[in-house]
């Protein structure tokens, strides 16, 4: 299950870490079932001007087994 839950965060972050035309800064994400994966919760926060104008921190949290385990990644995404 903790490697199903590492796949699902990284796929995440390199969706959001990647500029995809959609803008500056990427947008967080509430707490949801993860399409296709059954008993998977998929959460993401980014958090603006992180530390100075133009870096936006990135979290991307997994829960599984009604939230009983969970697997958290950051990244950082600046504006370049």
């Amino acid at each position: 299950m903790r490697t199903i839950a590492y796949y699902l965060v990284q796929e995440k972050l390199e969706e959001k870490s990647v500029d995809s035309g959609s803008g500056f800064p990427p947008a967080s994400e509430a707490n949801a079932a993860v399409a296709g994966f059954t008993g998977f919760n998929r959460t993401v926060t980014v958090t603006n001007n992180f530390l100075f104008a133009g870096l936006s921190e990135i979290v991307v949290r997994v829960d599984w087994d009604n939230n009983a385990h969970n697997v958290t990644l950051y990244t950082l995404k600046a504006r370049f």
